[in-house]
Order: structure tokens, then C-alpha cells, then sequence
């Protein structure tokens, strides 16, 4: 029996990098896709979609620069992708529930 885990977005939805030919690149960028679709809390579509546009972004201009893949994603990449999550944390449920919450204790005090 095999488990099948449901992914966050189709993987030919997003041109990687391995299209213009950097492989490595490539191969991370679907790491990436599989970090998001494990991780814990899930993350929306919508945020995982804009942390995968920026990510296939970061991805092209450091394979057309020449830059390693080690510069771009050092030696934790969950941080980077933690970062990159960060600046789609509006478009996360938890983001929206924080500020519901907020706005309903400052409305009460």
C-alpha cells in the first residue's frame, strides 16, 4: 500500500530553474516544494504559491549570476524558507487569525 501525501500546489504549476538547465537548482526548488507541502502547521496554497515565485526568482538570478547553490540557501535552507514564508505571513491562516484576535482584544480595551 502506498501513501499518497497531497502537495500545495501542482508541480508544473511553477517553472523551476531546472528549465533553463540548472540542475541543482532545480533539485532544490523542488526540496522546497516538498519542505512546504510536509511542513507543520500547513501553509496556505496561497503562501506557499508567493514563497515559490520568489523562491524560482532567487533561483534563476543566482544560476544566471554564477552564485552556488550553498550561498543562496546556506547551511540551514529551512530558514530560508521560513523567511520567505514571513513575507507572506498575511496571506497565512495564522496571520489572519493573530489579527482578528488582536483587533478583538484592542476593540475591547
Amino acid at each position: 500500500m502506498t501513501l499518497q501525501i497531497p502537495t500545495i500546489v501542482e508541480p508544473d504549476t511553477h517553472g523551476s530553474p531546472a528549465d533553463v538547465g540548472e540542475v541543482p537548482f532545480g533539485l532544490a526548488f523542488h526540496a522546497f516544494v516538498a519542505y512546504l507541502d510536509r511542513r507543520r502547521p500547513h501553509v496556505s496554497e496561497a503562501a506557499a504559491e508567493a514563497v515559490l515565485e520568489d523562491l524560482n526568482v532567487l533561483f534563476a538570478e543566482a544560476a544566471a549570476d554564477g552564485t552556488p547553490l550553498r550561498a543562496v540557501v546556506g547551511e540551514d535552507p529551512a530558514e530560508v524558507a521560513e523567511a520567505l514564508l514571513a513575507n507572506h505571513a498575511e496571506e497565512d491562516g495564522n496571520a489572519a487569525a493573530r489579527a482578528d484576535l488582536a483587533a478583538a482584544i484592542a476593540a475591547l480595551a
